[in-house]
């Protein structure tokens, strides 16, 4: 492994615990977490996502470590037909990450998250500024929502993208399980879990973040 740049790719559906979990490790709070993932030790450690990179908005330095945020729903809001069709993928010089990580919180705890979301863009004064723009927001997180309502369909699209980013990256890959990073002990309830083949729910090697 590259010391000199460590780049870990943290995907997940919206809502899914990425950005929380990407502050709490940039801000040192995690020091389990930051171990288990190689992360400790690693200077400058930063943050940049899938659009920005499309966007050339941000690169991705030579040293150091980056944590590169993919929300996987970039198909769907985008109209693609499928994560090859990403220009994340083919036009970025994304580098073969030295791990991906798969976020996957509790359902309950997705839909909670989403429909937050969608109430705070609903009297957010972004919507007087930009109306358009925030009506066509709005509409994608009530499609999500029913998305995420569906076990069946939301498991098979996790699946879909586990199975290319296997078959992209050939890397370690990494599922994070968690029941929500609001309450005080939620800690107990993060499990990291070694995925050795792309089918939802199928990992290995359970072991908790906290110890």
């Amino acid at each position: 492994m590259n010391r000199n740049r460590l780049t870990v790719l943290l995907s997940g559906l919206c809502c899914s615990g990425k950005s929380t979990l990407i502050r709490r490790l940039c801000g040192g709070e995690l020091p389990d977490v930051a171990g288990k993932l190689d992360l400790d030790g690693v200077s400058g450690l930063i943050t940049v996502n899938a659009h920005q990179l499309v966007k050339r908005r941000k690169t991705i330095p030579a040293s150091g470590g980056v944590l590169v945020h993919y929300d996987t729903v970039r198909i769907l809001r985008d109209s693609l037909d499928g994560y090859a069709q990403d220009p994340f993928f083919r036009v970025t010089g994304m580098p073969v990450p030295d791990m991906v990580v798969h976020m996957d919180p509790d359902p309950e705890i997705l839909i909670h998250m989403l429909g937050r979301r969608i109430r705070i863009r609903r009297w957010s004064i972004r919507r007087l500024v930009r109306p358009f723009h925030e009506h066509r927001r709005l509409v994608f997180l009530e499609e999500l929502k029913r998305l995420y309502e569906n076990d069946r369909e939301r498991n098979e699209f996790t699946r879909q993208w586990q199975q290319f980013a296997m078959e992209q990256f050939r890397c370690p890959h990494v599922r994070i399980h968690h029941h929500g990073f609001e309450s005080p002990d939620w800690k107990d309830y993060v499990r990291m879990e070694n995925m050795t083949e792309p089918l939802a729910h199928a990992f290995r090697s359970c072991c908790s973040l906290s110890g």
